[in-house]
């Protein structure tokens, strides 16, 4: 339903040249899907461990969002 509801915002900023990342479906998707992973077999298959933790990366990650505008 919110993909349906973009149609008309994303065609009209395609009109206005607006290349704003929010107002598309492609982004309407990405924040309403689970992007879940578990690394569980790479920990133990490989010996894999994250460089970053996710309150660390999620908090860079706002801090960029800020500084180009999106938040």
């Amino acid at each position: 339903m919110a993909k349906l509801m973009m149609l008309p915002v994303e065609g009209f900023g395609l009109l206005i040249g607006n290349e704003n990342f929010s107002c598309r479906r492609e982004t309407v998707e990405r924040v309403t899907s689970d992007r879940a992973f578990r690394i569980d077999r790479a920990r133990r298959d490989l010996g894999y461990e994250p460089v970053y933790d996710l309150p660390e990366r999620m908090a860079e990650t706002l801090a960029r969002y800020r500084e180009n505008g999106y938040l």
